[in-house]
């Protein structure tokens, strides 16, 4: 997590991931949770259950995790070696064996599950302001061009279409969402 730039110690940084485990039990649960199914799909070949929303299924080449929005993120030549899990990923170094863990198994969902909330809001931008062109995203923003005398009544457009939920997140906590209007961009 960058604790050496910071020039901490091996002990402090062990200290924080302590405390942070510690604090968020919930979070460590599902990290587990994440693993235990990824092993048992590849372990039994068959569909595993993570909570109601997430499955893992091995589907020979591939170990599909399915969302809760039934798209499916994708490992291939997922396997098991020495009890840890690795599939053959694009690096910068081209397509390599990457270790990976519930840790990071669950970062990636949560940024699958994020993208796809954030297309939903595209989807609904896309319909409702005809006079916003959409013109990136980044991660959870939009960014797009609108006539300046229509700016403020398509930002609170945008602000309540970003917090719509789709159908399969309908027990989600509410979203928020903010904009500013500006005559160029700025993260």
């Amino acid at each position: 997590m960058g604790g050496d730039k910071l020039n901490l110690s091996e002990g402090e940084m062990k200290s924080i991931i302590t405390a942070y485990r510690k604090a968020n039990p919930a979070i460590v649960a599902f990290w587990r949770a994440l693993e235990k199914a990824f092993k048992d799909a590849i372990l039994t070949k068959r569909e595993v259950k993570v909570n109601r929303y997430i499955s893992i299924r091995y589907l020979g080449d591939w170990v599909a995790i399915k969302l809760p929005s039934g798209r499916d993120l994708m490992y291939y030549k997922a396997h098991l070696s020495n009890g840890s899990i690795r599939y053959l990923g694009d690096t910068i170094k081209g397509f390599q064996r990457i270790d990976t863990y519930g840790g990071k198994i669950c970062e990636n969902v949560v940024q699958a599950v994020s993208a796809d909330i954030l297309n939903n809001a595209i989807q609904i931008v896309d319909k409702k302001a005809t006079n916003f062109d959409i013109t990136f995203h980044v991660h959870d923003e939009l960014v797009g061009e609108v006539d300046e005398n229509k700016a403020q009544d398509t930002l609170i457009m945008l602000s309540k279409a970003m917090c719509e939920l789709p159908d399969w997140a309908d027990d989600l906590l509410p979203l928020k969402a903010e904009g500013e209007i500006l005559d160029y961009y700025k993260k």
